[in-house]
C-alpha cells in the first residue's frame, strides 16, 4: 500500500493501502504507498521523485565508469547486466534489508549492441534471464559506443549511478574494450518502490469500546478508518511490535466502514469504498460510495456515489444488534446482506484516469472518471456462460476483488454455494476483463475451496462453508462461534504468480461480544448472551501467467493434512498453533520485496516464552516471505477490537 510521498492495493502501488495492507497505499489491507506515480504497488521516495530520477537518467550519454580489469576474465570482451532497479538507485541491489527491502532482477531479452570509433558495428547480443550479456571480438582499450535497446514495454531508464558494485549507466555508454561492467538499470515507472513507503490501513471500528467491554452501540465519529505507517514497521518478536505508532489519517464519520483502497499518485489522492459489514455503519456518502481523499490531511475532498441499488441493510435504529428481516434483490436479512450489497473492492488504471469497482447487489461492474466521479460505463454480471457456479444457481456467484495490473482489469469472485449447501461447489475465481467494455472474459483461475485447513482456533473447525443466509448463528452455543465462510475480496501479484487473499464472511457477519439477536439463541442459553464471532481467512498462492492462468499451489484436498504456502499467517505460542488462519483477505505486494504484506488479526510474531493471551484482540500485518510462507515481521496498528473484526 507513498504518501508525502506514499506506496498503495487494498494497497495500491506507489501509495499502498492496507485494507488495505495498505496502499502502499493499498485496498481493505490495501496497502499502498502514496507515491508520485500510478499503480498498485508501494513506491515513493523521500527526497525525490521517480520523475527527477527518470529525468537525470535521460540526460546526454556519458562516459560510465566500468570495472577496470582491461586484461584476464574481461580481456576481448565487455560484459555487463540489465536490471530492474525497483527503488531507482542506480545500483543492482542483491539482497534486501530493512533499509533497503527490494532485491532487483536481471531483465532477458534486451539488445546490447557495440560501435568502434568509425561507427561500425562490432558486436551484438541479448540479455539472458540473469540479465547478463557479453560482446566478444574487442581490443582490450580501445574505444566503443554501446547501446542498449529493445526494452520491455513501459520500461524506462533508471537512475545513473558510476559507483562500486553493478551500478547503471544509460542507455548509450562510451567505454573501453575489456570493461566488465557495462550495466544498465531500467525500471517501469508504476514499479518505482522506495526503500520504506507509507501503507495506509483500513481500520474498521465497530461501537466497541475495547477488549473485554461489549458494544455499546454509540460510533465514535471521531475514531480513525484510515491510518498511516511505515513499511517496515513492526519487529520480528514481540516487542516493538507497534513501533512506530500509526498516524491516523480519516475519521469514521467522515467515511464509515470501508473496504477498497487506491491511490493516485499524481494528483495524491486516495480512493476508499464503502462495505457492508455488520454492527459498523455506512458514512455519508451512503452503502455505494467512493470517498476521494487528500492524501496528505486525510480530508474527504469528494464522494462519488456509484450507481445502481443502495440498499442499507444496518438497523440504524439499533447498531447493537444490527438486524433487519427484508427481500431485496435476493437478500433476506442484514447477515444475507454481507458480500452481496454496497460495494467491492476498488481498481485504479495504469494512466490513473479510471476507476473500477462493482456494486454487489445487482452485480454490475462501474467504471468511473477518476478526477470527476462520472459515470463512465457499467455492465451486470455474471454471463451465464462464464460465471456460471457448480449446480447453476446465478445467485451463488459473487464477485468482489478487483485489480488492474500491467494494463488488464482482473475480477475476482466466489462460488458461495448458497443454494446447494454443498461445500464442495465452493469456488475462487479470478477473470480477465476487458477495461473499455467491461466485458468478463477469460477464466484465468478456478479454484476449488473444499481443500483442507487447519482449525480457525481451539475447537472451532476451519473448513469452508457453504454460504449461510442466517450467519450460522441460529441454535448455535456461544460464547465463541466461528463458521467459515470464502469470500475473494483482494488479488495481486508477485513476479508471474498471483496470490488471492480470501476474507472469512462471516467476520463481517458478526462481532467481538455482541448480543444475541432474538430467537437464535439455542434453547437454555437466554437471547442476550454475548457471542463472539471468530473470523478465519486465508491467503492462496497460484502459479502460472497471465497468458495462461493459474492453479494454486502447497493446498491439500481429500484426505491428509492440511497445507498451505503462506504459513508464517498463522498466530503461534512455542509449537502451539493458537490460531491457525488468521488472514483478512487484503494484501499488498511492494515491487521487488522478498515479502508480501498481509493484513492479520493477532499479528504480533510471539515465541516460546511468551504468553499467547496477552497478544490478542489486535489486528495489524504480517510481513510474509515469498520463498517460504514463513511470517518475517508482525505489526500492530490496532489493539482495540476483537478478532471478527478484520480492519486493514
Amino acid at each position: 500500500m507513498q504518501r508525502p510521498n506514499y506506496f498503495s492495493h487494498r494497497w495500491r502501488k506507489p501509495l499502498h493501502t492496507f485494507v488495505c495492507v495498505c496502499v502502499m497505499l493499498s485496498s481493505l489491507f490495501t496497502a499502498f504507498t502514496l507515491a508520485p506515480s500510478t499503480a498498485q504497488a508501494a513506491r515513493t521516495t523521500d527526497t525525490e521523485s521517480y520523475a527527477n530520477k527518470m529525468e537525470n537518467a535521460r540526460l546526454a550519454p556519458v562516459a560510465h565508469a566500468p570495472n577496470a580489469p582491461v586484461t584476464g576474465a574481461n580481456s576481448g570482451q565487455i560484459k555487463g547486466t540489465v536490471f530492474q532497479d525497483y527503488n531507482s538507485n542506480g545500483v543492482m541491489d542483491t539482497a534486501g534489508d530493512t533499509t533497503n527491502p527490494a532485491i532487483d532482477r536481471g531483465v532477458a531479452g534486451v539488445t546490447v549492441t557495440a560501435y568502434d570509433k568509425t561507427g561500425s558495428q562490432v558486436g551484438t547480443t541479448s540479455t539472458v534471464a540473469t540479465g547478463a550479456y557479453t560482446i566478444t571480438g574487442v581490443i582490450d582499450g580501445a574505444a566503443y559506443r554501446v547501446e542498449f535497446s529493445n526494452l520491455p514495454a513501459g520500461y524506462e531508464s533508471s537512475y545513473h549511478n558510476s559507483g562500486t558494485g553493478t551500478t547503471s549507466g544509460t542507455s548509450v555508454q562510451f567505454v573501453t574494450g575489456g570493461s566488465g561492467n557495462v550495466s544498465f538499470g531500467i525500471n517501469r515507472p508504476i514499479d518505482y518502490a522506495q526503500n520504506n513507503p507509507t501503507l495506509v490501513a483500513v481500520r474498521n471500528i465497530d461501537p466497541t469500546v475495547g477488549p473485554g467491554n461489549p458494544p455499546t452501540g454509540v460510533f465514535d465519529a471521531s475514531s480513525p478508518t484510515l491510518v498511516t505507517f511505515p513499511a517496515n514497521a513492526g519487529s520480528t518478536n514481540s516487542t516493538n511490535n507497534n513501533v512506530p505508532a500509526s498516524t491516523n489519517l480519516t475519521l469514521e464519520g467522515s467515511t464509515g466502514a470501508l473496504f477498497g483502497l487506491q491511490y493516485a499518485r499524481t494528483t495524491k489522492m486516495l480512493y476508499a469504498s464503502s462495505l457492508m459489514k455488520r454492527i459498523t455503519r455506512f458514512g455519508p456518502g451512503g452503502p455505494t460510495a467512493i470517498y476521494k481523499i487528500n492524501a496528505a490531511t486525510g480530508a474527504v475532498v469528494a464522494t462519488y456515489v456509484v450507481g445502481g441499488p443502495a440498499t442499507d441493510w444496518h438497523q440504524t435504529s439499533n447498531y447493537l444488534f444490527d438486524y433487519v428481516v427484508g427481500s431485496t434483490n435476493g437478500i433476506t436479512n442484514t447477515w444475507d446482506a454481507v458480500g452481496k450489497s454496497s460495494l467491492g473492492g476498488i481498481a485504479l488504471s495504469d494512466d490513473e484516469q479510471s476507476l473500477y469497482t462493482v456494486n454487489l447487489e445487482n452485480r454490475t461492474l462501474y467504471q468511473l472518471n477518476a478526477v470527476s466521479g462520472a459515470a463512465v460505463a457499467n455492465a451486470a454480471i455474471p454471463n451465464a456462460t462464464l460465471t456460471s457456479c457448480p449446480g447453476g444457481a446465478a445467485g451463488d456467484f459473487r464477485p468482489f476483488a478487483m485489480h488492474f495490473y500491467k494494463g488488464k482489469l482482473y475480477m475476482g469472485a466466489t462460488c458461495t454455494a448458497q443454494s446447494s449447501q454443498n461445500a464442495a461447489s465452493l469456488r475462487a475465481r479470478v477473470y480477465e476483463v476487458d477495461p473499455t467494455t467491461l466485458s468478463v472474459g477469460t477464466l484465468r483461475m478456478d479454484t476449488p475451496l473444499n481443500y483442507l485447513r487447519q482449525d480457525v482456533a481451539k475447537a472451532q473447525l476451519g473448513a469452508w462453508n457453504a454460504w449461510d443466509p442466517d450467519g450460522c448463528f441460529t441454535g448455535r452455543e456461544g460464547p465463541y462461534i466461528s463458521c467459515p465462510q470464502p469470500l475473494l475480496t483482494d488479488l495481486d501479484f508477485v513476479g508471474t504468480d498471483i496470490v488471492l487473499g480470501i476474507r472469512d464472511r462471516f467476520g463481517d457477519q458478526s462481532g467481538n461480544q455482541t448480543p444475541r439477536v432474538p430467537g437464535m439463541a439455542p434453547a437454555g442459553e437466554g437471547t442476550n448472551n454475548d457471542v463472539n464471532g471468530i473470523a478465519g481467512g486465508d491467503l492462496l498462492r497460484g502459479t502460472g501467467t497471465a497468458a495462461t492462468g493459474w492453479s494454486v499451489i502447497n493446498m491439500t484436498y481429500g484426505a491428509g493434512s492440511a497445507t498451505e504456502f503462506y504459513t508464517g499467517e498463522a498466530y503461534v505460542s512455542g509449537d502451539n498453533p493458537f490460531h491457525n488462519e488468521t488472514a483478512l483477505g487484503a494484501l499488498t505486494y511492494i515491487p521487488g520485496y522478498a515479502t508480501i504484506h498481509a493484513q492479520v488479526y493477532d499479528p504480533v510474531i510471539i515465541g516460546g516464552g511468551d504468553v499467547a493471551w496477552d497478544y490478542i484482540f489486535r489486528s495489524g500485518l504480517r510481513q510474509l516471505d515469498n520463498t517460504t510462507g514463513a511470517a518475517k515481521r508482525g505489526y500492530v496498528y490496532n489493539s482495540t477490537f476483537g478478532k471478527a473484526l478484520p480492519k486493514k
